[in-house]
């Protein structure tokens, strides 16, 4: 968004290379959400900033009902895009006395399908709807008729800006440039054509241009092969089936080992029963390694085998295929592990315990493994990090806001900087004046003047005060008359 890049570019003639001088902001990117209604209206659009904080300044080149939103590195996560539904979209329906329940058409992104979204969603009345998984181009109205002219028109504008300063475009100007670019392009009519052209409104499935959807031709497998016409196993294959098959024997213990190959042609294992998966999975390698065809209900699943699961192994990886390696083997025994993806388990964390619990109670009857992965993973919500001890004043803004309601908050934040300073410069003024106090005092201690107007004598018959001598250095006796409390010179 920040620099798009143009189709055409002026050179010398003959020259090969020809280069660019961009700004270092090339790199930078800036994800901004849109949101259209069928009747060609505009809803709030969403600009997310890439960092911890939102730009300084950034709320007054916005326009007033425009959401702002910040993340780690500029992406729409789940949490900034459940404020945006909550403090921006719904209260936007509200606002415009929309009638409930409306249709939100979504696409399949991650940051749609949190839990506390839908909740959220189901109990104002806001019904969510996703398009099929690769099919937004022909789906989505937004992606048909409206994302490739306003790109065009973005690279437009922003080229026509280098032109006129000759600087790169940066964050304070994004803004007040693609809400230029919407009002031109994103009109009442190209909005409603793009709902009719992907069938959405009026409703017409028959509108859609189906064309555009990717086919591939291929031959229905048969339902009953021939055994004889099985394809055998490529060399390659059969070496990497060898290679895993080696390696299965290395971390087995050669007793049970021994025992395996004993069992080998028997039709039922009578071993012990806590080993009979692994013998399975032990069989099922050595028909594969030695090219025998295995029928598909005599194959054994191993599931989340990634290479992380290796470092649990006490081997090392090049010592896998090495003849010598009888006394590590001799250290791992196996033989009471019931599988092989049970072999190493790893304690659950506390996320996922209790985003086990949470699948359990969203799908009792199944005991939470209804719940398929990719929801599973945005059950949870990330938790404000707890500071003890230490008392955080400072206001917490949330990470999607309006820009409005961010100039408010700016502004009363800078009132009470301002409230802050002030009172700072008065405390600071008081402890001034406190200071050169207590120096006065010091000084007139250190020379014996009387610091009570009460203690200044003054003679009754010359008029010279006891303070103005002692200044002077003049020393001389004084008395007071008990009677009339008046002081004389002796």
């Amino acid at each position: 968004m920040m620099c798009p890049k143009g189709e055409k570019v002026l050179s010398i003639r003959g020259q090969k290379n020809v280069y660019e001088v961009v700004g270092n902001n090339k790199k930078q990117q800036i994800t901004v959400l849109v949101n259209v209604s069928a009747d060609g209206i505009v809803a709030p659009t969403m600009v997310v900033f890439a960092g911890k904080r939102l730009p300084k300044g950034i709320a007054q080149t916005m326009p007033e009902d425009w959401a702002m939103a910040k993340s780690d590195k500029g992406w729409i996560t789940g949490e900034t895009f459940f404020e945006y539904v909550l403090n921006v979209f719904y209260p936007w329906l509200v606002e415009k006395n929309i009638k409930l329940p409306v249709i939100l058409f979504l696409d399949g992104h991650v940051s749609h399908l949190t839990y506390h979204l839908s909740v959220f969603c189901e109990s104002k009345g806001i019904h969510i709807i996703a398009f099929y998984p690769n099919a937004t181009h022909i789906q989505q109205p937004l992606d048909v008729a409206m994302f490739g002219p306003l790109k065009q028109e973005w690279a437009k504008e922003v080229h026509k800006w280098r032109m006129q300063t000759q600087e790169p475009l940066n964050k304070m100007q994004f803004s007040p440039m693609l809400n230029t670019v919407i009002k031109t392009r994103l009109t009442e009519a190209t909005i409603k054509s793009g709902f009719a052209t992907c069938g959405l409104y009026p409703w017409n499935p028959q509108a859609i241009d189906y064309s555009k959807c990717l086919t591939t031709s291929c031959d229905p497998e048969p339902s009953n092969p021939d055994p004889d016409n099985i394809p055998l196993p490529t060399s390659v294959e059969l070496n990497n089936n060898q290679l895993g098959h080696n390696y299965l024997e290395i971390i087995i213990n050669k007793q049970t080992l021994q025992q395996f190959k004993e069992e080998l042609n028997n039709d039922v294992w009578t071993g012990p029963t806590e080993a009979k998966d692994l013998f399975e999975v032990w069989r099922t390698s050595y028909l594969l390694s030695s090219g025998t065809t295995v029928e598909e209900d005599q194959c054994v699943m191993i599931d989340n085998l990634t290479p992380e699961t290796f470092d649990y192994i006490p081997t090392l990886n090049k010592q896998i295929l090495e003849p010598n390696v009888e006394t590590i083997v001799e250290s791992v025994d196996l033989s009471n592990t019931p599988s092989c993806s049970t072999a190493f388990p790893k304690d659950p964390t506390s996320e996922e315990k209790r985003r086990n619990k949470l699948a359990e109670k969203i799908s009792p009857h199944t005991g939470g493994k209804g719940v398929p992965s990719p929801f599973k993973k945005n059950l949870l919500w990330p938790k404000t990090p707890e500071k003890r001890n230490k008392v955080n004043r400072r206001l917490r803004m949330p990470s999607v806001v309006t820009s409005k309601k961010f100039q408010e908050f700016e502004e009363k934040k800078l009132k009470e900087k301002q409230i802050q300073e002030q009172l700072k410069a008065e405390r600071k003024r008081k402890r001034e004046d406190k200071k050169n106090d207590c120096k006065a005092k010091r000084v007139t201690k250190k020379r014996g003047i009387a610091e009570d107007e009460d203690e200044d004598w003054q003679c009754a018959v010359c008029l010279c005060r006891y303070n103005s001598e002692v200044i002077r250095g003049i020393v001389r006796q004084w008395v007071e008359c008990d009677g009339c409390k008046k002081q004389f010179h002796v």
